[in-house]
């Protein structure tokens, strides 16, 4: 997920030259609102910039590029570090994810070795403190390269295992929109301790949103509580309960 920012530009005194008077330096500060790169080097130009707009650009998406990468490095490495302390193999990957230069892990966990991106399941951005998301631990490689593509040198471990799966693991999963299979996937999830969101893993045909709306709108055939906010998210469906 991505971080969502707010620019404030003010212009100060460029002292390294004589003339403070006529040349300024644009500066920006983050916030928790959006503003799209096009919109802050434009804001920059109007607020008194020489700097050209298309210069502006190409230096603040060069610097987000800076900053996403070494985020999820970050993430991959602080994994792998953690990984290792509790004394299980894992690997640094490294390469493209959304199209964009990305890092990510293969774990081995109990003999089998699986794909983890624990960027991606960082909830950033998310006004619910109580969100979770699972949806990238422990995947098989044919679920990860659906929207990662591994670059290296080094051919890395097959990732072909699924028991330690979180959703398959746990047994959160549902075939069909059927009000026993949701509220049996959640009734594990609330024995095993979970709050808040509550995530399903559907392996089902192709599922669209207004499908997912109109089963849950009619409360899931009575097997649910009231809901508060519900998503879907490629094949996984959260749920939140009032």
């Amino acid at each position: 997920m991505a971080t969502t920012k707010y620019w404030k530009v003010w212009l100060t005194p460029n002292l390294l030259t004589k003339d403070v008077d006529n040349d300024y330096i644009a500066e920006v500060s983050t916030s928790k609102h959006t503003l799209r790169n096009e919109d802050i080097a434009q804001r920059i130009v109007a607020e008194g910039s020489e700097i050209k707009y298309d210069t502006l650009l190409s230096i603040i998406n060069q610097h987000d590029r800076i900053i996403r990468e070494a985020v999820c490095d970050g993430y991959a490495r602080a994994f792998q570090y953690l990984m290792g302390q509790a004394g299980l193999q894992c690997l640094l990957v490294r390469g493209n994810a959304g199209g964009e230069g990305h890092a990510w892990n293969v774990a081995r966990i109990n003999d089998a070795y699986y794909q983890v991106d624990v960027t991606w399941d960082d909830p950033v951005g998310m006004d619910d403190p109580d969100y979770v998301y699972y949806g990238y631990l422990n995947l098989t490689d044919a679920d990860m390269t659906r929207d990662h593509t591994p670059e290296t040198e080094i051919p890395l471990p097959v990732c072909a295992a699924t028991a330690d799966n979180y959703f398959l693991r746990g047994g959160y999963t549902a075939s069909a929109l059927e009000a026993g299979q949701f509220g049996d996937a959640v009734a594990r999830q609330v024995n095993d301790g979970a709050r808040g969101w509550y995530q399903i893993l559907y392996t089902g045909a192709a599922l669209s949103e207004e499908r997912l709306a109109d089963f849950l709108n009619g409360n899931a055939g009575g097997r649910l509580p009231a809901l508060s906010r519900y998503a879907l998210n490629d094949n996984i469906i959260q749920l939140l309960f009032e």
